[in-house]
């Protein structure tokens, strides 16, 4: 069952979630894949990491975590143990894809930025039709 409000009033919203996911996912991983055949004028982005960046990288993790959290607190799973389970997978997933996406930019570059929008537009379609009930 999926949850909602307490008088079921978010019933409407799961006939159409699936399609934002979709678009969400279909557009970034376009607009990925489009960047990626452009050239880059500027610094080579390999060797710094701008504060700015790793700060709004940090605020999607967290409101990423912050909709876990939520829909965990409609569970009866013990609070402490969920909040350290989340907190050492969030520390961890961020931290090794941090460096292995750093790695894999500088050595394959624009090959990466292509396959990683692609992967995007697949998971948006595969979304869309899970949601549609096909797959």
């Amino acid at each position: 069952m999926r949850a909602g409000g307490a008088d079921g009033s978010w019933g409407g919203f799961w006939s159409f979630d699936h399609w934002i996911a979709f678009a969400v996912l279909v557009f970034i991983g376009g607009k990925m894949v489009k960047e990626s055949f452009q050239e880059q004028a500027g610094p080579n982005l390999c060797h710094a990491l701008a504060l700015k960046t790793l700060l709004a990288l940090a605020v999607a993790t967290s409101l990423d975590a912050l909709g876990v959290g939520m829909a965990l607190s409609l569970t009866q799973a013990p609070y402490v143990l969920t909040l350290c389970f989340m907190a050492g997978c969030v520390f961890i997933t961020s931290y090794s894809g941090l460096f292995l996406g750093a790695w894999l930019g500088c050595r394959f570059g624009k090959v990466m930025e292509t396959l990683g929008g692609l992967v995007l537009c697949l998971v948006g379609t595969k979304v869309l039709l899970s949601g549609l009930g096909i797959w």
